[in-house]
């Protein structure tokens, strides 16, 4: 076995035991109905937190058409680690292509639009309305910008920089960029918190109004199904305080948080994801902060216990949640 397959193997078997203890103490049964319509029952199940499909063992196998696979948090490329199962076809096709690329792309060319000196993006240009070409643009300081042109782009580029050079006061250069799809970049953040929710609490997060509506909204990306989904900008909160946080006042505004760091290129942001808590009118938290304009929030953090395998705590997110209701 490789060492991906001894962590796949590993993860498995921390999750699949949560959920068993989870399904047992809720007196559900967990199965697939075979041709004669009997319900087998899986001995080690592992439900895809993204799409909620019921996988077994014989999943890690890597050559089945949709197995279970290795998932980032953030993604790789931005510094995560793998603290969960995917499959495949929610890790790659939803999460990487749909999502994860948009998070990537957004920080990116962040450096740039936040003006920081020496940062730059790709560029489209048009030259004295004629010529088009694909270069870099530099921003330098305010009003200064460099500009260079890739000129396999364009078999013309080296008869128009010549007449360029030579009739500078008679050019016109105009500059376009493509940045991602800000809700696509909203939804890659509500996915990494999601995850972490997940890889914390396990399946004890899991099997509630809220977090359902959140993995329907990761799993259907284009849809609207959290119309007023946001991710709040505190610009306040203390250094190195990663992590999962109660909001515990004001009472409103009741809620997780989730902090992280994603880093690209020496460029480290740090984001802050909003989670509902278990009741059905939790979600109602997302409207709420976009009707405050100021923050002043007070924030228990979440102990480092074994939430997973540690019977006594599989609930513990519903358990804090209440113990902060009244």
């Amino acid at each position: 076995m490789t060492k991906k397959d001894d962590l796949r193997l590993k993860l498995f078997q921390t999750y699949s035991t949560n959920l068993k203890m989870v399904t047992r103490k809720m007196d559900w049964r967990l199965g697939f109905e075979n041709e004669q319509g009997i319900i087998e029952e899986p001995t080690d199940p592992y439900i895809c937190p993204i799409c909620y499909k019921l996988f077994v063992k014989e999943s890690l196998e890597q050559n089945n058409l949709n197995p279970l696979t290795l998932e980032h948090v953030p993604p790789e490329k931005l510094g995560g680690k793998t603290i969960a199962l995917t499959c495949k076809s929610c890790n790659n096709k939803l999460g990487g292509d749909k999502l994860d690329s948009k998070l990537i792309w957004h920080q990116e060319i962040e450096p740039f639009l936040k003006g920081k000196p020496n940062s730059h993006i790709k560029a489209y240009y048009e030259i004295n309305k004629r010529t088009k070409a694909k270069g870099r643009l530099t921003y330098i300081e305010k009003n200064k910008f460099g500009i260079s042109f890739n000129p396999k782009t364009n078999p013309n580029l080296k008869e128009e920089l010549d007449y360029l050079i030579k009739n500078w006061d008679k050019t016109t250069i105009k500059f376009s960029f493509q940045a991602p799809n800000q809700k696509k970049v909203l939804l890659a953040l509500l996915r990494v918190a999601f995850l972490k929710m997940f890889s914390t609490f396990g399946y004890g997060y899991f099997f509630n109004t809220s977090s359902r509506l959140i993995s329907h909204q990761l799993f259907e990306p284009d849809k609207d199904l959290i119309p007023d989904f946001g991710i709040p900008n505190f610009d306040n909160l203390p250094p190195n305080f990663d992590g999962i946080h109660l909001i515990t006042s004001p009472k409103e505004l009741r809620s997780f948080l989730v902090i992280f760091d994603v880093s690209l290129a020496g460029n480290t942001k740090t984001y802050s994801v909003l989670i509902p808590g278990p009741d059905k009118d939790c979600l109602s938290i997302y409207s709420k902060f976009n009707e405050h304009n100021k923050y002043h929030l007070e924030l228990t953090p979440i102990p480092t216990l074994d939430y997973l395998t540690d019977e006594r705590n599989i609930f513990a997110y519903t358990e804090m949640w209440n113990k902060y209701k009244k």
